[in-house]
């Protein structure tokens, strides 16, 4: 009950720092759409250091296992768990390319951050399992721009990452992956929240 009591705490201020650095974001991306003719790496760029300065404020630390075993040369889709909020945050630090989520269309009702979601967001129907024609160009175009796509099997937040954990993966992700050429990649994400309390 108390770890799940400390996600919530912890998510809660992630949000509450995230949204306060979507105005510069919200600004940047502007300028982008303006100035350099919507280019994705800008983006991307943009986003990944106000992460960072959004990780220092907020003092979460991740630690990436067997790195060295990463090969993304010709990996264009991963797959993830979806543990905590703050998951899409964490690809902008650990991967160099620019990248896009395959989404519920439900996030994009928050209107006021629609603007970001929809640089970042291919969205699919998760209530009719179905994935658009129009979604399927949009990854595949993306893919085949030597971008990656993030796929969260599970279309929901879930923290068991046991050798039990055997999330359904459709198969959209394999017929992007034959139409590109591109290798599927697999990676585990763990939050662990630890709070040192002095009295």
């Amino acid at each position: 009950m108390f770890t799940q009591f400390s996600r919530i705490i912890y998510s809660g201020w992630f949000l509450f720092w995230f949204l306060i650095l979507c105005i510069p974001l919200l600004i940047s991306f502007l300028c982008i759409d303006v100035f350099f003719s919507k280019n994705e790496y800008l983006y991307f760029t943009a986003t990944k250091y106000t992460i960072i300065i959004l990780f220092n404020i907020t003092l979460i630390k991740i630690n990436i296992n067997a790195q060295e075993n990463w090969k993304l040369d010709n990996i264009g889709i991963i797959i993830a768990n979806h543990s905590s909020k703050i998951d899409p945050a964490l690809f902008f630090l650990i991967i160099k390319r620019p990248i896009k989520f395959l989404a519920k269309k439900q996030i994009s009702k928050y209107q006021i951050l629609n603007y970001i979601f929809n640089k970042f967001c291919i969205y699919v129907d998760r209530d009719t399992q179905s994935i658009p024609l129009s979604s399927y160009k949009s990854a595949i175009a993306h893919v085949n721009k030597n971008n990656i796509l993030i796929i969260f099997p599970e279309g929901r937040r879930n923290i068991d990452i046991s050798n039990s954990y055997q999330p359904e993966l459709k198969n959209g992700a394999f017929k992007i992956s034959n139409i590109t050429h591109k290798k599927i990649g697999g990676l585990a994400i763990l939050i662990i929240l630890v709070f040192v309390l002095m009295i």
